[in-house]
């Protein structure tokens, strides 16, 4: 990811226009690829969550209003692009379960499984509706880029990433907490929001100190994945929902809650260390290399 270089004597305005149209162009750039749609549009709503990382981070700073058609307009874009890829996280999840299973039975019914999810990415290959969206949002991101620039982000380096740092940080710390008390499925998929962004605005900064801030990131990293992982299965689930009981989807039911249960306890082990610190006291390690990067002086943590 590019880095968002900073410089304490002016705002940090410059350094966010030339971080979101890098990723808007590199959205753009990855759908406009002809091969490997799927990986493609995967990267490019990578890019838009990234867009949406940087906006939180620099959210001390945007007007209210701001924040919100910026923040509105890249889940848009995502949501748009977000039914094949969906269908294709639910073959791998379901694939990797298929792996384990040792019942005739239930390998029966995940390869029909299987196959109906394989059927359905087909036909909405066929109906034409991904090139429809593809090219919908490369319009609708070619577009943006003159309001890109026009946006206006108040402060200075340094407070604004500490302030937002913090924000973000007390919000997944907040998050983990409650489900400490009472564990629930969109819980998780509020935490695992968090980590990702956190994730994205740590990539963004490791030149700051890349030894302890790449430390951070592979913990949120190896944190998302689990939560990712745990989202995958919550999907699976739903689409149980929707077929005709039996005993094998109950088993197979059985299986995945057993799994999602031992998924939960490794995130909630995990969280706990990641979300350690006091907001204040995180976000204010993050300050000070920011402002001793910009002023040249020595690297402390």
């Amino acid at each position: 990811m590019k880095q968002l270089i900073l410089n304490d004597s002016q705002t940090i305005q410059p350094a966010i226009h030339n971080q979101l149209l890098y990723l808007n162009q590199a959205a753009i750039a990855h759908l406009e690829r002809k091969h490997r749609p799927n990986e493609s549009i995967h990267q490019a709503r990578l890019c838009f969550k990234r867009c949406r990382a940087m906006l939180r981070l620099v959210r001390p700073g945007l007007e209210v209003q701001d924040f919100d058609a910026f923040n509105a307009f890249y889940r848009q874009c995502g949501q748009g692009l977000g039914q094949m890829r969906d269908t294709t996280a639910r073959l791998e999840t379901i694939q990797l379960i298929g792996k384990s299973r040792k019942s005739p039975d239930t390998e029966a019914f995940i390869r029909k499984l299987v196959s109906s999810l394989a059927k359905a990415q087909r036909d909405w290959k066929a109906t034409g509706r991904q090139e429809i969206e593809v090219s919908g949002t490369i319009a609708q991101l070619s577009g943006f880029e003159e309001r890109i620039r026009q946006l206006s982000v108040t402060g200075n380096a340094a407070g604004v990433v500490k302030a937002g740092i913090r924000r973000l940080y007390r919000q997944g710390r907040k998050r983990m907490e409650a489900l400490v008390f009472e564990s629930d499925d969109a819980g998780f998929h509020q935490l695992r929001k968090s980590v990702k962004y956190l994730g994205y605005v740590f990539e963004s900064l490791q030149y700051l100190y890349p030894a302890w801030m790449k430390s951070q990131m592979n913990e949120l990293v190896k944190l998302g994945r689990l939560l990712g992982s745990h989202h995958d299965l919550v999907i699976l689930l739903h689409l149980l929902d929707e077929i005709p009981a039996g005993r094998q989807r109950t088993n197979l039911r059985r299986s995945i809650i057993r799994r999602k249960k031992r998924l939960e306890k490794r995130i909630l082990a995990d969280a706990a260390l990641v979300y350690l610190w006091k907001p204040s006291e995180f976000a204010g390690r993050v300050g000070v290399l920011v402002k001793n990067r910009v002023s040249g002086s020595k690297l402390t943590v």
